[in-house]
């Protein structure tokens, strides 16, 4: 990723800790949308009525749902029974 990145003259300039933030923003971002198409398609629309993402970059990025389908929360309440 970074290399692409360079070759498009996005990274110039930044530092580490710049570069992980903008990773972060763009992850979050991509998965606010991801969030969206996903609760489109629950809802019991027709499919014209399905979420489509208006950013550019979205289908770039689309490694990122591998990455977020693969971490699980977990619930920090107890169970009782």
């Amino acid at each position: 990723m970074c290399e692409e990145l360079e070759a498009e003259n996005l990274l110039q300039g930044m530092n580490e800790k710049q570069l992980k933030a903008k990773i972060k923003s763009v992850k979050d971002v991509y998965r606010q949308e991801f969030g969206k198409i996903e609760r489109s398609k629950k809802s019991g629309s027709g499919a014209e009525e399905i979420y489509s993402p208006k950013l550019q970059w979205f289908d770039s990025v689309r490694f990122f749902r591998e990455v977020l389908s693969t971490i699980r929360s977990q619930s920090n309440l107890v169970r009782v029974y």
